[in-house]
């Protein structure tokens, strides 16, 4: 269930993070944003309903008129997971970045070893290493506590340069797996 929250939260936050960046057709966009939170309450809630609260007890049928009624008598619990969900800061509101963090600095790694040794093309190796640091960037944007000390891991890997030594990311990608490991069995 939580991560369905979360899968909830992060919509929410994308889809008005696109209307504050340039989307400014107003009325539309709004509804566009309502129309996504609604969508992903429900699925939300679905997980929550029990299953033979999904049937009809007489025929034996999925119910289709009133499935949603019977998930939305479950809203304030949801809404509530919702509230604490986007309220949840610190080390454990960031672990999810500090783990994606770690996989692409051992997949840059990774690109950059194959690339070393003449396996990739350059169009692979310019458009992977572009995806990696759009990604660590957004990552690094995304955290609770940025001057954390995994904060200041993902930026010593962003100032990497792209060609860097597979070595040298690695050993970033060693550190982020550190810092992960001590935070989830805190």
């Amino acid at each position: 269930m939580s991560f369905n929250v979360a899968a909830m939260v992060s919509t929410l936050v994308a889809a008005t993070a696109s209307s504050a960046h340039g989307d400014h057709h107003g009325h539309e966009s709004r509804r566009a944003e309502w129309a996504i939170f609604t969508m992903a309450v429900k699925s939300s809630l679905a997980c929550m309903v029990p299953s033979h609260a999904m049937t009809n007890k007489r025929v034996g049928t999925p119910v289709t008129a009133t499935g949603y009624a019977a998930m939305l008598r479950f809203s304030p619990i949801a809404l509530l997971l919702l509230l604490v969900a986007a309220c949840a800061k610190g080390p454990e509101a960031d672990l999810q970045y500090i783990s994606e963090a770690r996989s692409l600095a051992a997949e840059w790694a990774l690109v950059n070893a194959e690339a070393g040794q003449g396996k990739l093309t350059a169009t692979y190796i310019a458009t992977m290493r572009r995806s990696v640091r759009e990604q660590l960037s957004t990552a690094s944007s995304t955290l609770t506590e940025p001057d954390s000390r995994y904060g200041a891991e993902i930026r010593a890997l962003l100032a990497e340069p792209d060609a860097a030594p597979p070595e040298e990311l690695r050993a970033h990608a060693d550190k982020l797996k550190q810092i992960e490991d001590g935070l989830e069995s805190a």
